[in-house]
Protein backbone atom coordinates (compact mmCIF):
# COMPACT_ATOMS: atom_id res chain seq x y z
CA UNK A 1 0.00 0.00 0.00
CA UNK A 2 0.70 3.90 -0.67
CA UNK A 3 2.73 4.86 2.34
CA UNK A 4 0.69 8.41 2.29
CA UNK A 5 -2.27 6.36 1.86
CA UNK A 6 -1.81 4.15 4.90
CA UNK A 7 -1.08 7.13 7.05
CA UNK A 8 -3.91 8.93 5.53
CA UNK A 9 -5.61 6.00 6.62
CA UNK A 10 -4.83 5.91 10.10
CA UNK A 11 -5.10 9.68 10.33
CA UNK A 12 -9.06 9.16 9.40
CA UNK A 13 -9.51 6.06 11.58
CA UNK A 14 -8.05 7.87 14.43
CA UNK A 15 -10.12 11.07 13.79
CA UNK A 16 -13.44 8.64 12.93
CA UNK A 17 -12.58 7.28 16.93
CA UNK A 18 -12.56 10.88 18.56
CA UNK A 19 -16.05 11.69 16.16
CA UNK A 20 -17.41 8.39 17.68
CA UNK A 21 -16.39 9.48 21.43
CA UNK A 22 -17.46 12.91 21.65
CA UNK A 23 -20.87 11.19 19.99
CA UNK A 24 -21.11 8.64 22.80
CA UNK A 25 -20.21 11.32 25.55
CA UNK A 26 -22.25 14.60 24.29
CA UNK A 27 -25.34 15.42 25.06
CA UNK A 28 -27.83 15.31 22.16
CA UNK A 29 -28.56 19.07 23.09
CA UNK A 30 -24.56 19.97 23.61
CA UNK A 31 -23.73 19.13 19.64
CA UNK A 32 -25.20 22.13 18.13
CA UNK A 33 -22.07 24.15 18.96
CA UNK A 34 -18.59 23.77 18.95
CA UNK A 35 -16.60 26.27 21.23
CA UNK A 36 -12.57 26.97 20.63
CA UNK A 37 -12.54 26.74 24.57
CA UNK A 38 -13.15 23.30 24.49
CA UNK A 39 -10.11 23.06 22.92
CA UNK A 40 -6.96 22.98 25.44
CA UNK A 41 -3.45 22.46 25.41
CA UNK A 42 -1.08 21.12 27.71
CA UNK A 43 3.12 22.64 26.85
CA UNK A 44 6.39 22.86 28.78
CA UNK A 45 8.58 25.81 29.48
CA UNK A 46 10.10 26.04 26.32
CA UNK A 47 7.13 27.63 25.27
CA UNK A 48 8.42 30.65 27.32
CA UNK A 49 11.60 30.44 28.58
CA UNK A 50 15.13 30.79 26.93
CA UNK A 51 16.14 27.56 27.43
CA UNK A 52 14.25 25.25 25.00
CA UNK A 53 12.66 27.28 23.11
CA UNK A 54 9.17 26.41 21.08
CA UNK A 55 6.86 28.28 19.12
CA UNK A 56 3.53 28.66 20.88
CA UNK A 57 0.95 26.47 19.04
CA UNK A 58 -0.43 27.33 15.91
CA UNK A 59 -4.18 25.77 16.33
CA UNK A 60 -6.60 27.18 18.06
CA UNK A 61 -7.69 26.54 21.59
CA UNK A 62 -9.29 27.82 24.29
CA UNK A 63 -6.74 26.97 27.43
CA UNK A 64 -4.03 26.04 29.17
CA UNK A 65 -2.65 23.61 31.91
CA UNK A 66 0.06 24.48 33.89
CA UNK A 67 2.19 21.48 34.91
CA UNK A 68 5.71 21.17 33.97
CA UNK A 69 5.62 24.67 33.63
CA UNK A 70 8.39 25.87 35.65
CA UNK A 71 4.75 27.21 38.04
CA UNK A 72 4.79 24.94 41.28
CA UNK A 73 5.55 26.19 44.38
CA UNK A 74 8.96 24.22 44.40
CA UNK A 75 9.77 26.71 41.17
CA UNK A 76 8.19 29.71 42.73
CA UNK A 77 9.85 29.59 46.08
CA UNK A 78 13.45 29.55 46.66
CA UNK A 79 13.44 29.84 50.11
CA UNK A 80 10.42 30.95 52.82
CA UNK A 81 8.64 34.17 51.86
CA UNK A 82 10.42 34.50 48.77
CA UNK A 83 8.47 34.24 45.81
CA UNK A 84 9.59 34.25 41.86
CA UNK A 85 6.99 35.18 39.84
CA UNK A 86 8.94 36.11 36.03
CA UNK A 87 7.73 32.33 34.82
CA UNK A 88 4.06 32.02 35.71
CA UNK A 89 3.75 35.69 34.85
CA UNK A 90 5.14 35.14 31.14
CA UNK A 91 2.48 32.45 30.84
CA UNK A 92 -0.35 34.06 32.17
CA UNK A 93 0.89 37.05 29.78
CA UNK A 94 0.87 35.12 27.03
CA UNK A 95 -2.47 33.21 27.86
CA UNK A 96 -4.20 36.87 28.04
CA UNK A 97 -3.18 39.16 26.15
CA UNK A 98 -1.83 37.69 23.43
CA UNK A 99 -4.15 34.47 23.33
CA UNK A 100 -7.50 35.18 25.63
CA UNK A 101 -6.57 31.09 26.56
CA UNK A 102 -8.14 30.17 29.75
CA UNK A 103 -5.87 28.73 32.52
CA UNK A 104 -6.08 25.70 34.94
CA UNK A 105 -2.86 25.70 37.48
CA UNK A 106 -1.96 22.44 38.67
CA UNK A 107 -0.46 21.96 42.65
CA UNK A 108 2.31 19.43 43.36
CA UNK A 109 5.54 19.42 45.23
CA UNK A 110 6.93 21.10 48.53
CA UNK A 111 9.94 22.91 48.43
CA UNK A 112 12.71 21.10 50.30
CA UNK A 113 13.47 23.96 52.56
CA UNK A 114 9.48 23.55 53.74
CA UNK A 115 9.36 19.60 53.57
CA UNK A 116 9.13 17.53 56.65
CA UNK A 117 11.57 14.85 54.68
CA UNK A 118 14.18 16.80 52.58
CA UNK A 119 16.16 14.39 51.37
CA UNK A 120 13.62 11.63 50.74
CA UNK A 121 14.96 9.91 47.85
CA UNK A 122 11.46 8.81 46.02
CA UNK A 123 10.32 12.24 45.12
CA UNK A 124 10.72 12.77 41.69
CA UNK A 125 11.45 16.26 40.87
CA UNK A 126 14.24 16.25 43.20
CA UNK A 127 14.88 14.60 47.02
CA UNK A 128 12.09 16.12 49.71
CA UNK A 129 9.74 17.27 47.29
CA UNK A 130 6.60 14.45 47.65
CA UNK A 131 6.70 15.01 51.14
CA UNK A 132 4.57 16.87 53.37
CA UNK A 133 5.43 20.16 54.70
CA UNK A 134 7.23 20.31 58.17
CA UNK A 135 4.25 22.04 59.99
CA UNK A 136 1.68 19.33 59.02
CA UNK A 137 0.89 16.54 61.18
CA UNK A 138 0.41 12.98 59.88
CA UNK A 139 -3.51 13.01 61.53
CA UNK A 140 -3.86 16.26 59.37
CA UNK A 141 -3.34 18.79 62.39
CA UNK A 142 -0.77 21.01 62.97
CA UNK A 143 -0.62 25.12 61.53
CA UNK A 144 0.52 24.00 57.93
CA UNK A 145 2.03 27.76 58.21
CA UNK A 146 3.86 27.30 54.79
CA UNK A 147 1.34 26.25 52.65
CA UNK A 148 -1.49 28.58 53.35
CA UNK A 149 1.26 31.26 52.73
CA UNK A 150 2.55 30.34 49.57
CA UNK A 151 -1.27 29.70 48.46
CA UNK A 152 -2.47 33.55 49.83
CA UNK A 153 0.81 34.76 47.80
CA UNK A 154 -0.16 33.01 44.98
CA UNK A 155 -4.30 33.75 44.95
CA UNK A 156 -3.14 37.63 45.37
CA UNK A 157 -0.77 37.52 43.15
CA UNK A 158 -3.27 35.89 40.62
CA UNK A 159 -5.97 38.31 41.15
CA UNK A 160 -3.87 40.90 41.03
CA UNK A 161 -2.23 39.81 36.98
CA UNK A 162 -2.24 42.28 34.20
CA UNK A 163 -2.33 39.18 32.01
CA UNK A 164 -4.69 35.81 32.31
CA UNK A 165 -6.33 34.80 35.64
CA UNK A 166 -5.97 31.24 37.05
CA UNK A 167 -9.90 30.06 37.04
CA UNK A 168 -9.22 26.24 37.06
CA UNK A 169 -7.46 24.67 40.19
CA UNK A 170 -6.32 21.22 40.47
CA UNK A 171 -5.68 20.18 43.68
CA UNK A 172 -2.50 17.49 43.21
CA UNK A 173 -1.14 15.66 40.57
CA UNK A 174 -1.03 12.53 40.94
CA UNK A 175 -0.81 11.93 44.56
CA UNK A 176 -1.57 8.05 44.03
CA UNK A 177 2.14 7.83 42.95
CA UNK A 178 4.37 7.93 46.07
CA UNK A 179 6.96 10.02 43.97
CA UNK A 180 4.61 12.62 43.84
CA UNK A 181 3.10 12.59 47.14
CA UNK A 182 4.51 10.50 50.17
CA UNK A 183 1.98 11.61 53.05
CA UNK A 184 -1.10 10.28 54.15
CA UNK A 185 -4.32 11.37 52.75
CA UNK A 186 -5.64 13.97 56.20
CA UNK A 187 -2.18 15.69 55.15
CA UNK A 188 -3.47 16.16 51.54
CA UNK A 189 -7.00 17.10 52.59
CA UNK A 190 -6.17 19.74 54.83
CA UNK A 191 -3.91 20.76 52.39
CA UNK A 192 -6.29 20.78 49.74
CA UNK A 193 -8.70 22.36 51.89
CA UNK A 194 -6.91 25.14 52.99
CA UNK A 195 -6.01 25.94 49.18
CA UNK A 196 -9.78 25.55 48.24
CA UNK A 197 -10.92 28.50 51.20
CA UNK A 198 -7.75 30.34 50.31
CA UNK A 199 -7.99 30.47 46.48
CA UNK A 200 -12.10 30.82 46.52
CA UNK A 201 -11.53 33.63 49.12
CA UNK A 202 -10.06 35.43 46.58
CA UNK A 203 -12.05 34.35 43.77
CA UNK A 204 -15.63 32.73 44.24
CA UNK A 205 -15.89 32.07 41.44
CA UNK A 206 -12.37 29.68 40.99
CA UNK A 207 -13.50 25.88 40.38
CA UNK A 208 -11.72 23.02 42.05
CA UNK A 209 -10.94 20.27 40.54
CA UNK A 210 -9.83 17.18 42.45
CA UNK A 211 -6.53 15.51 42.69
CA UNK A 212 -5.73 13.88 39.68
CA UNK A 213 -5.55 9.84 39.49
CA UNK A 214 -5.12 7.25 36.49
CA UNK A 215 -8.69 6.38 35.95
CA UNK A 216 -7.51 2.87 33.72
CA UNK A 217 -5.70 1.69 37.55
CA UNK A 218 -7.58 -0.86 40.24
CA UNK A 219 -4.03 0.79 42.79
CA UNK A 220 -5.06 4.61 42.00
CA UNK A 221 -8.80 3.96 42.18
CA UNK A 222 -8.02 2.63 45.92
CA UNK A 223 -5.88 5.01 46.58
CA UNK A 224 -8.90 7.60 45.35
CA UNK A 225 -11.22 5.37 47.19
CA UNK A 226 -9.23 6.34 50.71
CA UNK A 227 -8.60 10.41 49.60
CA UNK A 228 -12.67 10.27 49.44
CA UNK A 229 -13.40 8.33 52.52
CA UNK A 230 -10.88 11.18 54.59
CA UNK A 231 -13.29 13.58 53.08
CA UNK A 232 -11.57 14.69 50.49
CA UNK A 233 -15.04 14.93 48.35
CA UNK A 234 -15.56 18.10 50.24
CA UNK A 235 -13.52 20.15 48.34
CA UNK A 236 -14.25 18.75 44.96
CA UNK A 237 -15.42 21.21 42.23
CA UNK A 238 -15.60 19.05 39.07
CA UNK A 239 -12.99 15.29 39.03
CA UNK A 240 -9.70 15.72 37.58
CA UNK A 241 -8.42 12.51 35.96
CA UNK A 242 -5.64 11.19 33.60
CA UNK A 243 -6.93 9.15 31.15
CA UNK A 244 -4.19 6.67 29.87
CA UNK A 245 -5.46 3.67 28.06
CA UNK A 246 -2.55 1.37 29.54
CA UNK A 247 -3.49 -2.41 29.85
CA UNK A 248 -2.13 -4.94 31.66
CA UNK A 249 1.41 -4.82 32.35
CA UNK A 250 1.42 -1.29 31.85
CA UNK A 251 1.42 -1.62 27.79
CA UNK A 252 0.31 0.99 26.09
CA UNK A 253 -3.64 -0.10 24.23
CA UNK A 254 -5.43 1.75 21.60
CA UNK A 255 -6.96 5.12 21.71
CA UNK A 256 -10.63 3.17 21.36
CA UNK A 257 -9.87 1.95 25.20
CA UNK A 258 -11.04 5.54 26.05
CA UNK A 259 -14.67 4.59 25.26
CA UNK A 260 -14.11 1.34 26.87
CA UNK A 261 -12.62 3.43 30.23
CA UNK A 262 -15.57 5.83 30.63
CA UNK A 263 -18.73 3.55 31.54
CA UNK A 264 -16.63 2.16 34.80
CA UNK A 265 -14.79 4.86 35.64
CA UNK A 266 -17.99 6.59 36.10
CA UNK A 267 -19.33 4.13 38.27
CA UNK A 268 -16.65 3.88 40.60
CA UNK A 269 -17.35 7.49 40.99
CA UNK A 270 -20.93 6.96 41.62
CA UNK A 271 -20.14 4.44 44.11
CA UNK A 272 -18.52 7.26 45.90
CA UNK A 273 -21.35 10.24 45.92
CA UNK A 274 -19.32 11.75 42.58
CA UNK A 275 -21.41 10.61 39.78
CA UNK A 276 -23.19 13.99 38.79
CA UNK A 277 -19.71 15.54 38.77
CA UNK A 278 -18.09 16.42 35.46
CA UNK A 279 -14.93 15.12 34.63
CA UNK A 280 -11.91 16.52 32.70
CA UNK A 281 -9.05 14.30 31.97
CA UNK A 282 -6.31 16.94 32.52
CA UNK A 283 -3.40 14.30 30.83
CA UNK A 284 -3.61 11.19 28.73
CA UNK A 285 -1.93 9.52 25.83
CA UNK A 286 -1.53 6.08 24.23
CA UNK A 287 2.40 5.40 24.15
CA UNK A 288 5.04 5.52 21.15
CA UNK A 289 4.64 2.01 19.21
CA UNK A 290 0.98 3.07 18.50
CA UNK A 291 2.07 6.01 16.40
CA UNK A 292 5.04 5.81 14.33
CA UNK A 293 4.13 7.60 10.77
CA UNK A 294 4.60 11.39 10.67
CA UNK A 295 1.04 11.93 9.63
CA UNK A 296 0.11 10.95 12.98
CA UNK A 297 2.51 12.65 14.95
CA UNK A 298 1.75 15.86 12.74
CA UNK A 299 -1.92 15.35 13.69
CA UNK A 300 -1.17 15.09 17.13
CA UNK A 301 -3.62 12.59 18.25
CA UNK A 302 -1.14 10.68 20.61
CA UNK A 303 -1.93 13.38 23.60
CA UNK A 304 -5.63 13.70 24.63
CA UNK A 305 -5.05 16.51 27.25
CA UNK A 306 -7.81 18.54 28.80
CA UNK A 307 -10.28 15.96 27.49
CA UNK A 308 -14.13 16.98 29.04
CA UNK A 309 -16.11 13.98 29.62
CA UNK A 310 -19.32 15.37 30.76
CA UNK A 311 -21.81 13.58 33.11
CA UNK A 312 -25.17 12.82 31.68
CA UNK A 313 -26.47 16.19 33.02
CA UNK A 314 -24.12 18.56 32.05
CA UNK A 315 -23.99 20.65 28.92
CA UNK A 316 -20.32 21.13 27.99
CA UNK A 317 -18.42 18.86 25.40
CA UNK A 318 -15.70 16.90 24.89
CA UNK A 319 -12.17 18.09 23.79
CA UNK A 320 -8.67 17.22 22.88
CA UNK A 321 -5.92 19.26 22.43
CA UNK A 322 -2.71 19.77 20.40
CA UNK A 323 0.72 20.70 20.52
CA UNK A 324 2.88 21.98 18.07
CA UNK A 325 5.84 20.80 19.43
CA UNK A 326 5.17 17.34 20.78
CA UNK A 327 7.82 15.66 23.66
CA UNK A 328 5.49 13.43 25.68
CA UNK A 329 8.08 12.24 28.48
CA UNK A 330 10.60 11.71 25.65
CA UNK A 331 8.07 9.26 24.43
CA UNK A 332 7.80 11.25 20.84
CA UNK A 333 8.64 14.43 19.50
CA UNK A 334 7.21 15.56 16.00
CA UNK A 335 5.66 18.84 14.64
CA UNK A 336 2.04 19.72 13.65
CA UNK A 337 1.63 21.02 10.29
CA UNK A 338 -1.12 23.27 9.50
CA UNK A 339 -2.76 21.24 6.44
CA UNK A 340 -5.59 21.39 4.17
CA UNK A 341 -6.16 17.50 4.55
CA UNK A 342 -6.76 17.72 8.21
Amino acid sequence: MNLLVFGLTRVISALFVVVLLLALIVPASARHKVSRHLFNMSMNAGVVGDWHPEPWPSVSFGGIRLWDTGTTWVDISPAEGVYDWTRLDRWLTAAGDKHNNDVLYTFGGVPRWASSKPNDPICKQQPGVCDPPDDLYPDGSGPNQHWKDFVTALARHNKNSSGAHIRYWEAWNEPHNDFFWNGTYAQLVRMVADAYHIVKSYDPDAVFLSVSVGWQSQDSMRWFEGYIAAEGSRYIDKISCHGYVKQGGGKYGPPENLVKYIGPYRASLAKLGLGSKEIWDTESNWGPDLLTDSDMKQVGLHDFIFCIFPSPSAGSTGSYGMEDRLDCGGQIRGTIQRRGRY
